[in-house]
């Protein structure tokens, strides 16, 4: 199942940005990594239950996509 479906399934609908550039790039043991990155966004309420959802979901991610960490962060978003 995609990351897309994986996030739809679990909190019924989310955003993704591939259409900028999001490019990064980290020095670790003295070579440069290069990344391309896709950028989501899914707006849930802050409960204990989506936090550690994420925790449990991005380790799983860092295996499957074979990555020494991945970026996730978490902002309160105050609605008008």
């Amino acid at each position: 199942m995609s990351v897309h479906d994986k996030l739809l399934e679990r909190f019924g609908g989310c955003r993704m940005e591939p259409l900028s550039p999001h490019i990064g790039s980290w020095i670790e043991s003295e070579r440069v990594y290069h990344d391309q990155l896709l950028m989501y966004t899914i707006d849930v309420p802050r409960e204990d239950a989506s936090l550690n959802w994420f925790q449990d979901y991005k380790e799983s991610l860092k295996i499957e996509f074979k990555q020494v960490e991945i970026y996730l962060a978490v902002s309160e978003i105050l609605w008008l």
